[in-house]
């Protein structure tokens, strides 16, 4: 037997920041109308929350790939970084070598940024860092303030759906109650 439509609910539920039931709440729509286009635009309202604020709403994997001098440290760009799960390195042609936990050094500072040192390897050499990073691991550790702003960036979303070249900044009453979680370095640069 497949999920049931409650189970499957909880599991979508899960793993967004707002549930279903709360947009439907909030926009005042009956059953389940629209849960696609309601996914969608959860989707949407937090990628633009994560582009405003610098950080993933909810803990998921993130990947830096990039060049680097062994002896150097990465600043991994997604915030705030919960575990650094694997550091892959490869120099030119060779295979990928795997690090082992005492060829590299992870800090993670007060606001979430995490610095990681290679030990290893002096010259140029390809690395890929796996690591988690998010605010929350699950729907209900989600800060209110942020919840809220979607719940709203959802709504704005929602009702401009028919507006082609809608804006990807949040409304002023949205930035507000985003702004405390912002963390955004221009350029990408730390």
């Amino acid at each position: 037997g497949g999920m049931s439509d409650e189970d499957e609910e909880a599991a979508v539920d899960a793993a967004l920041p707002v549930s279903l039931a709360q947009m439907r709440e909030w926009l005042r729509l009956g059953g389940d109308t629209e849960d696609a286009v309601l996914l969608r635009l959860i989707g949407s309202a937090q990628d633009v929350c994560e582009a405003f604020t610098g950080q993933y709403v909810m803990v998921r994997e993130a990947r830096w790939r990039g060049h680097v001098n062994g002896g150097r440290t990465v600043t991994l760009p997604v915030r705030p970084v919960v575990t650094v799960d694997s550091v892959t390195v490869r120099r030119g042609q060779d295979a990928p070598v795997v690090l082992g936990p005492s060829q590299y050094h992870v800090r993670i500072e007060a606001d979430g940024r995490a610095r990681v040192r290679l030990d290893v390897l002096f010259g140029p050499i390809e690395a890929e860092i796996v690591y988690r990073a998010g605010l929350a691991a699950l729907p209900a550790a989600v800060p209110e303030g942020l919840r809220h702003g979607m719940i709203r960036m959802v709504q704005h979303l929602y009702e401009s759906r028919d507006v082609p070249t809608l804006s990807p900044h949040p409304p002023a009453s949205v930035a507000a109650l985003w702004k405390p979680w912002r963390r955004v370095t221009l350029g990408g640069v730390g």
